[in-house]
């Protein structure tokens, strides 16, 4: 099974499209941050774009990424793309509650935080307090459509100002 979570009226076809708002005509109506209908490691593919900021910090969060491993079957693959907290789509947005990171995402992975531990960095281990371990895959970054690729400042660009890159994302892989 694939799940196309908060798919927003973006439906994917041979994918179960899934959104917590009725208008958006999903294949199944869920709110994500109750648990979820499908059995425990069923799930093959997941795609979320643009939904991990529109949940509550915390709690909420945490119950999203358990549900998700939860589903997920060894092996399964989860795509995630985000928008970049310093970016006004980002910004605008009022229902945009939290700014979700790679290294927010990394603390779910037992292999980056033991990498992290050994040299010294010392970061949350959601994955050991939650039950879950994801692997983070290479992350992308996609730039707004006005920013020049060429230009020889724009990592220094890219990590110190507004508007640069317009999204990110990176696939997690299920580790059971």
């Amino acid at each position: 099974m694939k799940l196309n979570l908060g798919c927003g009226g973006k439906y994917q076809d041979g994918w179960v499209n899934v959104d917590s708002e009725p208008t958006e005509n999903p294949d199944v109506c869920v709110d994500l941050t109750k648990p979820w209908p499908w059995p425990d490691s069923s799930v093959d593919e997941v795609f979320a774009s643009h939904l991990l900021e529109h949940l509550n910090p915390g709690a909420e969060f945490f119950r999203f990424m358990q549900e998700l491993y939860r589903v997920c079957k060894p092996g399964a693959t989860v795509e995630i793309v985000l928008p970049h907290p310093r970016h006004d789509v980002f910004l605008n947005d009022p229902t945009h509650v939290q700014a979700v990171m790679p290294g927010t995402l990394a603390m779910f992975s037992k292999k980056f935080v033991e990498s992290m531990d050994a040299q010294g960095a010392h970061l949350t281990p959601f994955w050991k307090r939650l039950g879950v371990d994801f692997d983070l895959g290479k992350v992308r970054y996609w730039f707004d459509p006005s920013v020049d690729q060429s230009d020889p400042e724009l990592e220094w660009k890219s990590k110190h100002l507004s508007n640069v890159i317009l999204e990110w994302g990176t696939t997690l892989t299920a580790v059971k």
